[in-house]
Protein backbone atom coordinates (compact mmCIF):
# COMPACT_ATOMS: atom_id res chain seq x y z
CA UNK A 1 0.00 0.00 0.00
CA UNK A 2 2.96 2.43 0.58
CA UNK A 3 3.01 2.45 -3.54
CA UNK A 4 -0.32 3.76 -3.38
CA UNK A 5 0.45 6.73 -0.75
CA UNK A 6 4.00 7.56 -2.89
CA UNK A 7 1.90 7.86 -6.28
CA UNK A 8 -0.33 10.30 -4.45
CA UNK A 9 1.99 12.35 -2.03
CA UNK A 10 5.36 11.98 -4.31
CA UNK A 11 6.11 14.56 -7.51
CA UNK A 12 8.62 12.06 -8.83
CA UNK A 13 6.71 8.46 -8.28
CA UNK A 14 3.80 10.40 -9.81
CA UNK A 15 5.31 11.48 -13.12
CA UNK A 16 6.73 7.92 -13.20
CA UNK A 17 3.47 6.21 -12.95
CA UNK A 18 2.08 8.35 -15.31
CA UNK A 19 4.68 7.92 -18.04
CA UNK A 20 4.01 4.38 -17.51
CA UNK A 21 0.16 4.75 -18.17
CA UNK A 22 0.73 7.10 -21.16
CA UNK A 23 3.39 4.21 -22.61
CA UNK A 24 0.15 1.96 -22.36
CA UNK A 25 1.12 0.03 -19.55
CA UNK A 26 -1.93 -1.20 -17.02
CA UNK A 27 -2.35 0.45 -13.69
CA UNK A 28 -1.26 -2.84 -12.06
CA UNK A 29 1.91 -2.90 -13.81
CA UNK A 30 2.68 0.95 -13.23
CA UNK A 31 1.72 -0.12 -9.48
CA UNK A 32 4.03 -2.67 -9.10
CA UNK A 33 7.05 -0.20 -11.01
CA UNK A 34 6.79 2.33 -8.36
CA UNK A 35 6.81 -0.62 -5.72
CA UNK A 36 9.99 -1.88 -7.33
CA UNK A 37 11.60 1.65 -7.44
CA UNK A 38 10.41 2.37 -3.62
CA UNK A 39 11.57 -1.18 -2.78
CA UNK A 40 15.11 -0.08 -4.99
CA UNK A 41 15.70 3.17 -3.56
CA UNK A 42 15.07 1.62 0.30
CA UNK A 43 18.01 -1.26 -0.37
CA UNK A 44 19.96 1.86 -1.42
CA UNK A 45 19.45 4.17 1.62
CA UNK A 46 19.92 0.84 3.63
CA UNK A 47 23.15 -0.19 2.80
CA UNK A 48 24.43 3.59 1.93
CA UNK A 49 23.36 4.63 5.25
CA UNK A 50 22.43 7.73 3.58
CA UNK A 51 19.33 9.92 4.56
CA UNK A 52 16.97 10.30 1.50
CA UNK A 53 16.66 13.41 0.22
CA UNK A 54 13.65 14.24 -2.41
CA UNK A 55 15.68 17.10 -4.44
CA UNK A 56 18.67 14.51 -4.83
CA UNK A 57 18.60 13.97 -8.71
CA UNK A 58 17.52 17.93 -9.23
Amino acid sequence: MSQLYAIKSNKQMKTYYDRMLERGKPKKAGIVAVARKLLLLIYFLWTNETEYDPNYAA
